[in-house]
Parts: structure tokens; C-alpha cells; sequence
């Protein structure tokens, strides 16, 4: 069992008490924390606060609003112009188990994500699928210089949790060797003929949020 509620623990970089361990947990059903007078500030108290805050919000968007994009045009993945072994991924929005993932930009080529597999190329037609890879990642003053906090206290005290993704492809729909703390969600299908891509648009939406069941 990993330490953290959010990533393995290799993963983890800050110099955390209780040997890393995350104090937070869900099944104890806790709200909030109260601290008392007189006593010790604790990280994994102050972290279980945070913990605690973000699992309700995530809760609430996976549970009550579900995954999908807010418009049409969200992560709408079209061919490369022109086309190619390579296709367009569009800016916006998308909830993924409650993650919030937002590319801020516009029509970027699949082939320029660092991390990603090149598309290969195939003489028979195929389809494949196309869908996010969302992980937490914890930043640093190595990542970051602000975090140093040069103008004062010179030294670097909290880290940062940030939301990374990856729009990536399962090949021929053989299946995502799933990672754990990564969450998937498809989001189009690409049908290939010999070198070159094209996309039939996904009908995934999230609507309103409401009191009766919806259908996207």
C-alpha cells in the first residue's frame, strides 16, 4: 500500500514526517481539522487538511458530474493539415475521475508531446483509440525557483501538487497497461489508412448538474 493517497512513493519528493506516510484517510470519514492551542504544528496534519479538501472536491465532479468536456471542442482531436502519421489535439477543458486536465494550447500535434510513442505506421486499415493520461506530479524548487522564497525566508518550504497529462493512443484498441494514481478517458476514435489519420469525433459531454439522470 502506497503512502500517499496521490502518487507512488518513489514519486514523492518533499521531505514529509511520519516517514512520507499520509495521514488522510477517506474511509475514517473525517470533514475537516481543528487545531488545538499549545501544541505542535505538524506537515501531515496541515497536509491532511488539504487532503481532505481536494478528495471531497474530487468526489463530487467523478461522482455527481462525471468525466467529459464542456463543449464540443474540448480536446477535439483532428488530422494533421496536411495529412499525416500525426493528428491535432485542440485546446480546453476535460474532467477525468474528477480531475480537472486543461490544455491551454490550441491545435498542437500529437508528435510534439514529450513522453509520448511514436504512431506507426501500417498498410491495413485500423482504428485506434485515443485518450488522456492524468497523474499528480509534486513540483519543487527545482521545478519552480519562486518556491526558494528569495525575499525572505530563503529556503524552500511547501512544495507544490500539479495535474499532469498526456493525450496518448492504444494502437489496434489492444488494451492500456494502467499505471496506478493514473486515470484514463478515451476521448476519440481514429480510423488509419496507410500513413495517414482520420477522426471521427467522440460524443462524450458533461451537462448541468441535475437532480434526475442525464445521457450524453
Amino acid at each position: 500500500m502506497a503512502k500517499s493517497n496521490w502518487m507512488k512513493d518513489e514519486d514523492q519528493k518533499g521531505n514529509f514526517s511520519n516517514d512520507k506516510q499520509d495521514t488522510f484517510d477517506p474511509a475514517k470519514g473525517y470533514t475537516g481539522i481543528r487545531l488545538q492551542k499549545g501544541v505542535p504544528l505538524l506537515d501531515r496534519d496541515w497536509n491532511e487538511l488539504e487532503d481532505i479538501r481536494r478528495y471531497a472536491e474530487v468526489m463530487l465532479r467523478r461522482h455527481y458530474i462525471g468525466n467529459g468536456v464542456p463543449d464540443e471542442d474540448s480536446f477535439k482531436i483532428t488530422a494533421a493539415d496536411p495529412p499525416g502519421n500525426d493528428f491535432r489535439i485542440a485546446g480546453g477543458r476535460c474532467l477525468v475521475d474528477g480531475f480537472e486536465v486543461v490544455n491551454e494550447v490550441d491545435a498542437v500535434l500529437y508528435s510534439k508531446q514529450e513522453g509520448v510513442e511514436t504512431l506507426s505506421v501500417l498498410s491495413l486499415a485500423r482504428t485506434d483509440t485515443v485518450y488522456l493520461d492524468v497523474w499528480i506530479e509534486e513540483v519543487t524548487s527545482v521545478q519552480d525557483e519562486a518556491l526558494k522564497n528569495a525575499n525572505d525566508v530563503r529556503m524552500q518550504t511547501c512544495i507544490r501538487h500539479k495535474i499532469n497529462w498526456l493525450v496518448k493512443v492504444d494502437e489496434g484498441g489492444r488494451g492500456v497497461n494502467q499505471e496506478p494514481f493514473h486515470h484514463y478517458y478515451n476521448i476519440a476514435r481514429i480510423h488509419r489508412k496507410a500513413g495517414r489519420v482520420l477522426s471521427r469525433p467522440r460524443t462524450s459531454k458533461i451537462y448541468a448538474v441535475q437532480a434526475c439522470p442525464c445521457t450524453g
